[in-house]
Parts: structure tokens; sequence; C-alpha cells
């Protein structure tokens, strides 16, 4: 929260120098809406696109039947960028990891090794392939409670939610049961370590919230699936990339509607870690 009210005022207080008198309160303003527009722009682009896009990618089908599946909580797709400072990617990445760092308080010794962290247990939950399609596309995260480790489960989609509950049934269970993370090797001295990092469950739920309330998860939805990759080509790892693949044709119209979504929800006051 106190990093979005920092940026909106940073805008604000440009708008101000750049028309000083109070006679030019109108271009003052002209002058924030094209300030904040920006900031729109770097979240949409530079953090929204590259933890949703994955969500697009045919996942392989393998032989056989799988129980349970690996799922990143804090995507590969974040830790994937060029090692060239010159490089778009890379300088793109260096956007990213601020919005990381401000925004979700992630640690820096995380963010300097992301490539090496990334794969790490604390950033990995195990899922059926089902619930795996859920998380990844950010219809279903996991919500802390007031007990460390104990999770609520929170479902985006009707639909899902109803087979979410029908599964779980088989179970005995509920949706209103909780989701507890422990660590059953005695022998292990990692003891909370070796659990699902709290902050980055936080952050996936976080993530999973915006796309919601800003309507952004549905222009990206929209945009990846009218624009897919063509040939051969692989699908847009970043922003770039996905400029490429759209053609420029009428991106124009699509992109300032994503926009508004995201500027009306920064402004909305809904943007503390919950």
């Amino acid at each position: 929260r106190i990093y979005t009210i920092r940026v909106i005022t940073a805008c604000a207080e440009q708008a101000k120098e750049d028309h000083p008198k109070e006679e030019d309160i109108i271009a003052r303003h002209m002058a924030l809406g094209k300030y904040l527009r920006a900031v729109a722009i770097t979240w949409l682009t530079q953090f929204l696109f590259l933890c949703i896009k994955d969500r697009h990618i045919e996942r392989s089908k393998g032989v056989g039947i799988t129980t349970l599946q690996a799922a990143h909580v804090i995507k590969r797709a974040v830790a994937v960028f060029p090692v060239d400072p010159n490089d778009p990617s890379f300088i793109a990445a260096t956007t990213t990891f601020d919005i990381l760092r401000n925004y979700t308080q992630m640690p820096e010794e995380f963010i300097e090794n992301l490539k090496d962290n990334i794969d790490q247990p604390y950033n990995l939950i195990m899922l059926t392939p089902n619930l795996h399609v859920m998380f990844d596309e950010y219809m279903l995260c996991l919500r802390k409670t007031d007990i460390a480790h104990h999770y609520k489960i929170q479902c985006f989609n009707d639909e899902r939610q109803r087979f979410l509950a029908h599964e779980l049934q088989y179970e005995g269970r509920s949706l209103d049961n909780p989701v507890v993370y422990e660590n059953h090797d005695q022998t292990s001295t990692l003891g909370d370590r070796a659990l699902p990092n709290p902050l980055f469950l936080e952050i996936h739920a976080t993530i999973a919230g915006v796309l919601e309330m800003s309507g952004a998860g549905q222009f990206l939805d929209k945009l990846l699936s009218e624009y897919p990759p063509t040939g051969n080509s692989a699908p847009a790892s970043t922003w770039a990339g996905m400029e490429r693949q759209i053609m420029l044709n009428d991106f124009a119209t699509q992109f300032e509607a994503g926009l508004k979504a995201v500027l009306t929800f920064l402004l909305s006051g809904q943007v503390e870690l919950s």
C-alpha cells in the first residue's frame, strides 16, 4: 500500500513541478494522467504479463497417470531472462524485480539469486493436475490465516469452485477446511524453512486478486488467445516479444482497455497484500 501511494504521489509531485502555476491546473491534471498512465503501462507489461502468460503455453501430454505435480508459486518465467545488460529483456527484468522488491517486500537475497532460488522447495507446492492448472491460471490461491502455515482456499471462478468443492467432497473435506503444511521429517533441521514460503504464497494470492479485481486478467487472457505464436515461433516470454507477436494491428484499442482497468484498480485503494 505504501509503495503504491508513493508512486501515485510521485506522479502528482512531478505534474505539479511541470506546471507550478495555479492557472495551469488543467495542464497539471493532464500531466498527472500521463504519468499515471505510464505507471499502469509498467505494471501491465513488466509484471502482470509475466505472471499470467504461462497459462497459454500448451502443456505436454505425457503417458500414464500423474497423481501430483510440482507447481511453482513464483513463476519460473519471472527468472528467465538474458544476462546481457544491453538486451531489452534484461532491462525489462530489472523493472519487474523493482516491482517485486517494493510492492511485495520480496527478500533482496531471493531476487539477486532468482534463477537458483526459483526451483527450491520453498517455492514449490504439490498439486493434482487439475488444481495445478487452476493455481497457474490464478483461478485458485491460498490465503493466509492467523495460524502459521494454515491457508484458506479462495477460488475466483464459480464453475471451477463447484468442481473443486465436488473433488474435495470425495475426500471428506470442503472448501472451508484449511490447507495445512507441516514438516513430517523429524530428522530434518530445516524446520519451517522446508515449507512453502508464506510470503511467496501471499504474493501469488495478491496477483490473483489484482488480476481478478482490476480486470487485467481478462484483458491479458484475450490478448494471448487472439495473438498466439505463429509457425515455429516460441510463446512470448517478455512484453517486447508479445508486441512482436501482436503485429500491432488492432492492438491499440485493446491495450487502452487494459491500461484503464489497471489504472482504475491502482487508484481504488485495494492494493494491499492480503
